[in-house]
């Protein structure tokens, strides 16, 4: 009761309410966020591919089915955000607030022209991008099957650190 009491006195005055963020939340949130919205993506993905694509040919499919990648994606969130906080060894909650709390609180405590915010607002971007990528219902050279198989195949490993990629 003491928590709502002061946040919403720091509310009234506009305020940042003050929270404690674990070290590994403040230092390894790309990384963690990442995983969880790829995990979840792919989730989606193989889901998608079990119930709407196994057993069917490319001719039979119905496209309007495209439309529930953003629901099957909200739906399997929770577990992969589970599972990853787990990988990392990230208690599930601190302070009286769960990490899924923290995890979307944590940009508004920096300035909105902050390098962090940006990222933030860059990595969900594409996130929505790649929902709406799945959903379009208009094929150019790509099937569904071949659009799903490209995120599927991406990347098979939970990674706990930044792996840089050097392409020559």
């Amino acid at each position: 009761m003491e928590i709502i009491k002061n946040f919403t006195k720091s509310y009234a005055n506009q305020e940042a309410y003050p929270i404690e963020y674990p070290d590994v939340l403040k230092e390894k949130y790309f990384v963690i966020i990442s995983n969880i919205y790829y995990l979840c993506l792919k989730e989606c993905c193989i889901f998608f591919k079990q119930v709407h694509l196994d057993n069917t040919s490319p001719d039979d499919f119905d496209p309007m089915k495209l439309g529930l990648f953003s629901s099957i994606y909200k739906k399997k969130l929770k577990d992969v955000r589970k599972r990853i906080m787990d990988e990392f060894k990230i208690s599930h909650q601190y302070n009286n607030l769960t990490t899924k709390l923290l995890l979307r609180m944590l940009p508004f405590y920096y300035e909105l022209t902050s390098n962090f915010r940006k990222k933030t607002i860059l990595i969900k971007k594409i996130v929505d991008e790649l929902l709406n990528y799945l959903e379009n219902k208009n094929y150019n050279n790509e099937t569904i099957h071949e659009k799903i198989d490209k995120i599927i195949n991406f990347m098979e490993n939970i990674y706990t650190e930044v792996i840089f990629f050097i392409i020559f």
